[in-house]
């Protein structure tokens, strides 16, 4: 239990650059705004300036926090954290260029490298924590390694984003809202000492975040198309297609509680061992909300950044936090066996609710 509240706690760091990369490096590449200039280079050597410094200073905190030791946080917990934001920069402009396949290939090869890599590091008998540092260094190097080889001409100059450095901050307070609603009850359990609450939370979304690393993917997807309709105007046609969208995304995760659902003790206890069986009532009600919430809210946050609406999307996250934050921290002080999960679940109702009705209200879905 000890060993993986640690993993979350990287985690959250590895999250939230994930956001920041988000309005600083992923949009302005999928959409084409950071400049045509002749090689990849100049994105990866940008990314390393402004990743560089935060992967350092976020991994000392954690030091501090107990998750690794100093030596091994420069040593091993930064270089995994900097690797995985220039492997996300090379996807993106993969993304960016039109080829959808080759950034798939590069999110496939980094999937299953990490479980490769952490499997072998497990059967030479290698802590599980610092095994898994490692597998997030070598397979983000490997994809970075594969994205290398294809010509990719959209890259980022520093100029250009200097140019619209003061556009991309109401997407970088936004992206730190989108990290607290993901974070807030594992902060709020931090604070309360409930640290093997932290491990049960999230073992057990562990198993649901892929879907939503799926969605995530599909947003570079669809944030080309998104701002090619917006672009030419075509505001109804962009309804339907976001309808269809949204219907999709139900079906699966209709289908995902169907699968998910009925098994979630015997998942929890074949993973990870028969004491975590024990949060099969937390299993169960994340896998019947959060592929729906995760779905709809990918979508319509997709939809917002396409079209540029920042200051729109920094607003909606707030309102949703706003609402969310109170009623999160009253579910987690209730004496429900699944409060911790209840807790996590509120949070993204509220924001599921924000950018249904203040989204509404705007006219930008």
């Amino acid at each position: 239990m000890e060993e993986f509240a640690r993993f979350a706690l990287f985690q959250s760091l590895l999250v939230l650059l994930g956001f920041l990369h988000v309005p600083l490096m992923n949009d302005p590449l999928v959409l084409g705004r950071g400049g045509r200039g002749t090689a990849l280079m100049d994105s990866l050597v940008f990314t390393v300036r402004v990743f560089a410094p935060l992967s350092v200073s976020g991994s000392l905190v954690l030091s501090m926090m107990g998750v690794a030791g100093p030596v091994e946080s420069i040593l091993l917990l930064a270089p995994s954290v900097m690797l995985a934001c220039l492997c996300w920069s090379a996807r993106s402009a993969l993304h960016g260029d039109g080829n959808h396949r080759a950034a798939c290939l590069v999110s496939t090869t980094g999937m299953l490298t990490s479980l490769l890599v952490f499997a072998g590091l497990l059967f030479a008998g290698i802590q599980p924590v610092r095994a898994a540092f490692m597998a997030i260094a070598g397979s983000s190097l490997l994809a970075l390694l594969v994205a290398t080889r294809f010509d990719i001409e959209n890259s980022i100059r520093r100029g250009s984003v200097d140019e619209g450095a003061d556009a991309a901050l109401p997407g970088l307070a936004a992206a730190g809202l989108v990290w607290v609603s993901g974070n807030v009850t594992v902060l709020f359990l931090a604070w309360l000492g409930r640290l093997e609450d932290i491990a049960g939370l999230r073992a057990v979304l562990t198993l649901l975040l892929p879907l939503n690393q799926l969605l995530i993917g599909l947003s570079a997807f669809l944030m080309p198309r998104f701002a090619y309709l917006h672009g030419s105007g075509q505001f109804s046609l962009i309804q339907r297609f976001l309808l269809r969208l949204s219907l999709g995304c139900s079906g699966m995760a209709l289908l995902f509680v169907l699968c998910v659902y009925p098994l979630a003790g015997q998942l929890l206890g074949r993973i990870y061992g028969t004491g975590y069986v024990a949060y099969e009532g937390p299993m169960r009600l994340g896998a019947t909300v959060l592929p729906l919430c995760w779905g709809l809210i990918t979508l319509r946050r997709t939809l917002l950044r396409s079209s540029g609406r920042l200051p729109d999307l920094l607003r909606i996250n707030a309102a949703g936090l706003l609402v969310g934050i109170p009623l999160s921290l009253v579910v987690l002080l209730s004496s429900n066996e699944n409060a911790v999960m209840g807790s996590f679940v509120v949070v993204q109702i509220a924001m599921l609710c924000a950018y249904l009705l203040l989204g509404r209200e705007r006219k930008v879905i």
